[in-house]
């Protein structure tokens, strides 16, 4: 199975985010690797794993590739998935269900418009992700928040959306 040129691109610009921190991590502190709108992009070599792991692989996927997800250190996945025609859908691991019909709402029509909104999100401070999550930095790295609870810094990308500092 061929992947969509898209993703392709996105792939060869960077094979994925990893948690530089997750050794020293607390299990209850905020991923600083969900730079994909609370989504890590998986390098290539866990796409196949995430893909492969039913075992039912052309059952399960159908045309559909998991390429983001919300944790990829915590089997059952979920998160979002492409098909052939660059559209995106939610995929769940954990209940068994495959990816869903595609995504309608704003900002997430296929990769390119959903990476669009990640921009302008970053860049701009509006859009339709500004709805979910607001752009940020913790310890350095670009997270969405703002973050729960106390003692957890976090600087958004545009004043306007508040601060845990």
């Amino acid at each position: 199975m061929g992947l969509p040129a898209d993703l392709v691109t996105l792939l060869m610009v960077c094979d994925g985010t990893v948690d530089a921190s997750a050794l020293d991590r607390d299990p209850d502190e905020h991923d600083p690797g969900l730079f994909l709108a609370q989504h890590h992009l998986l390098p290539l070599e866990e796409i196949a794993q995430v893909r492969g792991s039913g075992g039912t692989t052309d059952q399960y996927w159908g045309s559909w590739v998991p390429f983001a997800v919300t944790d990829y250190s915590l089997p059952p996945w979920g998160g979002l998935a492409i098909d052939a025609e660059g559209r995106l859908a939610t995929f769940s691991q954990d209940g068994g269900e495959p990816p869903s019909a595609p995504l309608t709402y704003p900002g997430h029509g296929s990769l390119s418009e959903f990476l669009g909104t990640v921009a302008e999100a970053l860049t701009q401070g509006t859009g339709p992700l500004m709805a979910e999550a607001t752009p940020g930095i913790h310890r350095g790295a670009l997270v969405w928040g703002p973050l729960p609870g106390d003692g957890a810094p976090w600087t958004p990308a545009h004043p306007e959306h508040g601060s845990t500092d």
